[in-house]
């Protein structure tokens, strides 16, 4: 007597490991892109910190001296890379590139923060009024946008934070 067993085969079928790859290709992309997101705002925080940081202490600058850096009429690149104004001291001109430039002179900024990316367009640059050292314009980009200021261009001046352009 011979019996015959059924065999019930086990697995998946290829549509269904086709829509199971799918599904899993589709969330990828989205967690993708909102990791993006998320840093993208995390740089645009952290430079309008540091904004605020180079703001004050320019200010303290000008109360030393009654006046903000002359930049000599040049736009200025702030930041810690090379060839950049990586120091604020008490100097006629504040802004060195290095540690011996500001010499025994009192120190506001010891190290510039530098842009997260460190490339262009999100350098932080400083440029003075030659005619009216009692204030200045500087400007700095953001990525994504942070708390109420959107993706774009911005200055800052004594007043504070503006999109680049406005009044």
């Amino acid at each position: 007597m011979v019996l015959h067993y059924q065999i019930k085969k086990q697995g998946f079928t290829l549509v269904e490991l086709l829509i199971t790859i799918g599904i899993i290709g589709i969330l990828a992309t989205v967690t993708a892109v909102s990791i993006g997101n998320a840093r993208a705002k995390a740089r645009d925080s952290k430079r309008l910190t540091e904004v605020k940081q180079i703001q004050n202490a320019l200010t303290l600058y000008q109360n030393e001296n009654q006046a903000f850096p002359d930049s000599g009429g040049n736009t200025l690149t702030l930041g810690n890379g090379a060839g950049e104004y990586a120091l604020l001291c008490n100097t006629a001109s504040g802004f060195q590139k290095t540690k011996e430039e500001c010499g025994d002179a009192q120190v506001f900024i010891g190290t510039m923060p530098g842009d997260p990316l460190g490339n262009d367009p999100y350098f932080y640059k400083y440029k003075s009024d030659s005619n009216n050292l009692n204030t200045y314009l500087m400007t700095f980009s953001l990525e994504a946008g942070t708390g109420n200021l959107q993706k774009g261009v911005y200055e800052v001046t004594p007043a504070g934070i503006r999109a680049a352009g406005a009044q």
